[in-house]
Order: C-alpha cells, then sequence, then structure tokens
C-alpha cells in the first residue's frame, strides 16, 4: 500500500511542476482592496479611482485591448464542441483541484489549480497546445502594412463600472 501512496505523489509533484502560473491571489487582492478604498475615500466616484489606476495601467489595457484573450475553456468547446468532455473536479494530497479534460479520440489533458475554474481552465489549454500542434498549418500570404493599415487602438472615452464583488470596468 505504501508503494501505491509514493507512486501517487510523484505523479502529482510531475502534475504541480507542469501546473500552470496563477497570480498570486494576495496581489489581486491587494489591487482589489486599494481601488475600493481610493473609491470609498472619493465619495464613490469612479472617476477619481480612473484617475489613480488608469495611468499605472495604461500600457497593460492598450495592450489587451488589441488583443483580447479568449477563455481556454471556451475556444476548446469551439473547437471540438461534441467531443470535449470535462471531468468532476478532483483533490489532490496537496489540497488542490485536477480537472481532466477529454477530447474524445484525441486524448486526455490534466489541469492543476487551486480552484475548479483555475483547473479547469488549464486543461483546456493542455488540450489546445495539443491539438493545435497537430493541425495542419495552413498557408498565408504576408500581411501588407500598405494595403491594410492597423487600426488606431480604440479610444477610452469613459466608462462604466458594474459589479460589487470588486470593481470591474468596461470601456465604452
Amino acid at each position: 500500500m505504501q508503494g501505491m501512496d509514493s507512486e501517487l505523489r510523484r505523479s502529482e509533484e510531475d502534475e504541480a511542476k507542469e501546473e500552470d502560473i496563477e497570480v498570486p491571489k494576495a496581489m489581486g487582492d491587494i489591487f482589489e482592496s486599494l481601488a475600493g478604498a481610493i473609491y470609498m475615500d472619493s465619495r464613490m466616484s469612479l472617476e477619481t479611482v480612473w484617475q489613480v489606476y488608469y495611468p499605472m495601467m495604461r500600457p497593460l489595457i492598450e495592450k489587451f485591448s488589441a488583443n483580447v484573450p479568449r477563455s481556454p475553456v471556451r475556444e476548446l468547446l469551439e473547437m471540438e464542441p461534441e467531443t470535449a468532455k470535462f471531468s468532476p473536479a478532483e483533490r489532490t494530497y496537496k489540497g488542490k483541484v485536477r480537472v481532466t479534460v477529454e477530447v474524445v479520440g484525441k486524448g486526455k489533458f490534466k489541469g492543476v489549480g487551486r480552484s475548479y475554474r483555475i483547473a479547469k481552465s488549464a486543461a483546456a489549454r493542455r488540450a489546445l497546445r495539443s491539438l493545435k500542434a497537430n493541425q495542419p498549418q495552413a498557408s498565408v500570404e504576408p500581411f501588407s502594412q500598405t494595403t491594410h493599415p492597423t487600426p488606431p487602438p480604440l479610444p477610452f472615452y469613459h466608462i462604466k463600472a458594474y459589479g460589487i464583488d470588486g470593481i470591474k470596468y468596461m470601456f465604452v
């Protein structure tokens, strides 16, 4: 029985090495708390929060706006709507969550994280990486700057906030 336990631990340690990098929760909590404190201290002025956060976040906002990432779970389900099936969560002996996605006929992919959502996303990313690596590459003609100029980034005229659990922004 002891041999099985050590084999299980070794398997989970290998998965932990492959675990996708997560932003530390404490850092997100500090960021959110600071925004909330500014909001409350400014008598609930979103404009004041924006004046503080926008200068430091502008490069990231512009980069994000130019190439908005898609959810790996959504992308996988759009790519393989009939064959991608996610397993229920399993707890590892270290308290992490493990999720397996099976893409019928193409493989099983595991993801590990501190929550079901993170583990599911990690599993979907692994599946996508594998599926895209095995797809034949289409030939693409080089992009010509002279015939198709890159549009300027979208201007940020104003913001609308929504949600109480943390401050979330929608740029309009």
